[in-house]
């Protein structure tokens, strides 16, 4: 028997192992409890599932409570640069962090000089303006900031190991459609090969500094649908002025798909804009080519609700799996989230 303790932010659970039986604490079977092919069956007390797997599951939440102040080393390139701090903050706290990086954007010569490795994690520690602002919510920049929930670096390092699991390339081509300040860029195998979206301004830049070998539009995710240059034409059977990718990694806006663009979109009409996003990012993929989101969890966990929408997303994708999240999974929310993979047919 084998006892091992996980740490997350929140939490810490207790895991044993015995006979590729794992008995679980029942606190630990929210967290992740669908693994198709492995004959998954979950109780409040237990998972069935082979050790081996599990215990890569397990590690996505294994460096949740790392924090390092280790130099960063400023180059654009993939490596270590440093741990983003994955404590969950107080909203106090993530304001005045970022102040922080606010600070540092408005520095007369950021976009031309170097950043030091503490500018650099300062940034990447950027929480967004999601849970944050209470006043003048009707502004356009608010507007777009409200939805500005980051995920976890600790997760975007996982998902990728998943990728590769599942066959993703490391030399594939890779999209994020909203990309905030690039935690699902971070630990891409080679940021040329990234194509990115922030419709944000401040994400946008932050993004753009950290990672300027990738191709980040501070544009709608829509537009990339949209002819070129004035975007108000939608391109002949959904098509798109960007190549295809071997990877859609992201962490999509959730809520009604209400925005400058949505009224291009005829059907199949999407009424979530998370959906939206399954549905338009596996079309930009090759046959077999990866979508992997962290999105909201009412998709897959409210039996026949969004049926028609369903039908739409898995016409051109197969269901490869879904790793259910705890409400805590990201900073400044108790939003229930999910990642789910899927594979362009």
């Amino acid at each position: 028997m084998w006892v091992h303790t996980v740490k997350e932010p929140a939490q810490t659970f207790k895991i044993v192992f015995a006979d590729n039986q794992p008995i679980l604490d029942q606190t630990f079977a929210q967290i992740l409890v669908e693994f198709p092919g492995y004959g998954t069956a979950i109780t409040p007390t237990k998972i069935q599932v082979a050790s081996k797997t599990l215990l890569g599951v397990l590690q996505v939440f294994a460096d949740a409570n790392r924090s390092s102040q280790e130099p960063v080393p400023a180059a654009d390139k993939p490596g270590n640069h440093g741990e983003v701090n994955t404590f969950r903050r107080t909203r106090d706290k993530a304001i005045a962090d970022n102040q922080k990086a606010l600070e540092i954007l408005s520095a007369a010569d950021f976009e031309t000089r170097q950043l030091t490795g503490e500018e650099r994690l300062i940034l990447e520690n950027y929480a967004g303006a999601g849970g944050q602002y209470t006043d003048d919510a009707t502004s356009k920049h608010n507007e777009d900031a409200l939805t500005q929930f980051y995920t976890p670096a600790f997760a975007g390092e996982r998902m990728y190991e998943i990728a590769y699991s599942l066959g993703f390339p490391k030399d594939g081509k890779i999209l994020e459609p909203s990309c905030g300040v690039g935690r699902l860029i971070k630990p891409a195998p080679n940021y040329s090969n990234v194509t990115a979206f922030e419709v944000s301004e401040i994400p946008f830049r932050i993004a753009r500094k950290l990672y300027p070998s990738a191709t980040i539009y501070n544009q709608y995710f829509e537009q990339a649908f949209l002819q070129q240059p004035r975007y108000n034409t939608l391109l002949k059977g959904g098509s798109s002025w960007l190549p295809a990718f071997d990877l859609v990694i992201g962490n999509p806006p959730y809520g009604k798909h209400t925005n400058l663009y949505q009224s291009y979109f005829g059907k199949p009409n999407f009424g979530q804009i998370e959906q939206f996003f399954m549905y338009y990012g596996l079309k930009l993929l090759k046959p077999g080519g990866l979508l992997m989101y962290v999105t909201n969890s009412s998709f897959m966990r409210t039996g026949g609700a969004y049926q028609v929408a369903k039908e739409h997303i898995f016409s051109i994708g197969t269901f490869e799996g879904a790793y259910w999240m705890p409400n805590q999974f990201m900073e400044l929310t108790d939003v229930s989230s999910d990642i789910l993979i899927f594979r362009k047919k």
